[in-house]
């Protein structure tokens, strides 16, 4: 995970599969969908955001609007709307100018728009290498 953390500029990452088993103590972020180097199956991955008992602290400081306009932008982003994603990506990058998902997530919808979306493109980040 160390390797996907770096891509994301992330500190904790987690499978969906952890997520499920801790979603109630700690507050998460999704992230993407991938399919690491060397695996064949996709895995939704979470950035881990706090403790639920922190959460109040997380609110107060905008992380509830944050993340539901990071949702917002993922759904786009998975139904193939690039140009709206990018806009609240963009958005949020600027709230938070030291979200490293949301930079690259700017710079993956601009890459989209300038180039168009590929045939059979489904959103899921493969890696190839380690």
């Amino acid at each position: 995970w160390e390797g996907l953390n770096k891509v994301y500029a992330t500190q904790t990452l987690a499978t969906g599969q952890v997520f499920s088993a801790a979603r109630d103590g700690f507050l998460w972020r999704e992230l993407d969908c991938v399919v690491p180097a060397g695996a064949t199956d996709e895995l939704r991955i979470f950035e881990l955001m706090g403790e639920v008992g922190r959460a109040d602290e997380l609110v107060d400081r905008g992380m509830g609007d944050f993340l539901a306009s990071w949702n917002d932008a993922l759904a786009a982003y998975r139904r193939c709307d690039i140009a709206t994603a990018a806009r609240t990506f963009q958005t949020l990058a600027q709230l938070r100018p030291q979200d490293g998902p949301a930079r690259l997530f700017v710079a993956r919808c601009d890459a989209l728009l300038e180039r168009g979306i590929p045939p059979g493109w489904t959103g899921v980040t493969i890696f190839r290498e380690k």
